[in-house]
């Protein structure tokens, strides 16, 4: 990135994309979040035609820029990108609940909220990383074991990029209202695209929260939001 930046110096636009790449990077190496939110990562077609003369890569470039999401999968087991300003909009939301992560991954969401119990069954070792590092304690456990487990001491669920195999999501939705649980519930995916179960989609029911979303736009191909679901069993 830094032999495009120096490149591209007079593209002041695709120049900020370098830069916000390249602290997003820095930041999830160092374990923390990056500060602020990813801009749209994407090149139009008619910015590519246009420098395509003066800049036989921009295509390349284009295609690098998208591909943030599977760099951060692969070197720091991170699906979910988020950042620090979002983070506070989350703290200034909800206040101080007692939370609980399901399918944490290496921990950043839950953890970077603070007051949240992580837990993940770390199945997803192998597959595009080599092994996990989580930035805190996490306890190893299913995550449908984990909310039978842990739902009575919680005020907030979260799960976020939640596998699109299996019905994981759902049998939880299940319990939950099985159980009349009376916390928050916030799903944070693509609907009916990367992450959950086709299930899932089709059956919860999902509010798109305003507050929530404003500094967690999508950046890339992928159009992750946060969703609170309603536990409450639709009406026949």
């Amino acid at each position: 990135m830094e032999a495009y930046q120096a490149r591209y110096q007079n593209q002041t636009l695709i120049v900020k994309k370098i830069q916000a790449v390249c602290e997003t990077v820095c930041a999830y190496q160092a374990q923390r979040l990056p500060q602020k939110p990813l801009p749209k990562l994407t090149l139009s077609q008619g910015m590519i035609y246009r420098l395509l003369d003066q800049y036989a890569d921009v295509m390349t470039l284009a295609s690098d820029l998208l591909n943030l999401r599977q760099v951060l999968i692969e070197n720091f087991g991170i699906w979910h990108v988020c950042n620090q300003v979002w983070v506070a909009d989350v703290k200034n939301y909800l206040g101080p609940k007692v939370g609980l992560e399901l399918m944490a991954g290496n921990g950043s969401l839950g953890g970077s909220l603070g007051h949240t119990r992580l837990t993940d069954n770390l199945k997803w070792r192998g597959q595009d990383v080599t092994h996990p590092h989580p930035w805190y304690p996490l306890e190893k456990l299913d995550a449908l074991e984990a909310v039978q487990k842990y739902a009575s001491e919680s005020q907030v669920i979260w799960m976020a990029w939640a596998p699109d195999q299996g019905q994981k999501d759902w049998e939880i939705l299940q319990w939950l209202q099985q159980v009349g649980w009376s916390g928050e519930f916030y799903v944070i995916g693509e609907k009916n695209g990367a992450t959950n179960s086709s299930r899932f989609w089709q059956e919860a029911q999902l509010e798109l929260l305003p507050a929530l979303n404003l500094h967690h736009q999508p950046f890339d191909f992928i159009k992750d939001y946060v969703y609170r679901v309603n536990i409450e069993r639709k009406c026949l």
